[in-house]
């Protein structure tokens, strides 16, 4: 490992830990906003009161899930940056092949973490967008005349 590999490769886990926390808060901020969404319907409602909860469950454990994940990706990066500091306050430090191998396996792991959940993301309004013309076409068929 040389000191400008060591310099690329923090600036490229604070990047990519700024990125994955950024993506953990929306993931959670959405979680709370639909559980209050899902609550007020029903405080609202009471023949929904009975009935829904395991959607919302299921969507909450998909959400927890992905938090756990993002958490143990960004843990990652952060051990990965600390034995770069690490091996940087070593005076005469070697080559330490080891850190770099561990550096840029955290590095590949987190960036396929960002690139999978944006894909995940897109296919997730996909579907909802589909879902929703669906329920639109339902309520208010129409017809097309070529």
């Amino acid at each position: 490992m040389t000191d400008d590999y060591a310099a690329v490769c923090s600036a490229v886990h604070l990047t990519l830990l700024l990125v994955v926390s950024v993506e953990l808060h929306l993931l959670m901020s959405g979680l709370v906003a639909k559980i209050k969404a899902e609550y007020n319907d029903r405080a609202a409602n009471e023949e929904l009161a009975s009935t829904g909860y395991e959607n919302l469950a299921r969507s909450a454990t998909r959400h927890v899930a992905l938090g756990a994940l993002g958490v143990l990706t960004a843990a990652i990066q952060c051990g990965s940056l600390i034995l770069i500091c690490l091996w940087a306050a070593i005076d005469g430090h070697g080559p330490a092949r080891w850190v770099a191998w561990t550096t840029m396996l955290a590095a590949g792991w987190a960036s396929v973490f960002v690139v999978a959940f944006a894909i995940g993301k897109v296919l997730y309004e996909y579907n909802r967008a589909r879902d929703a013309m669906t329920d639109v076409a339902e309520q208010n068929p129409f017809e097309v005349h070529g």
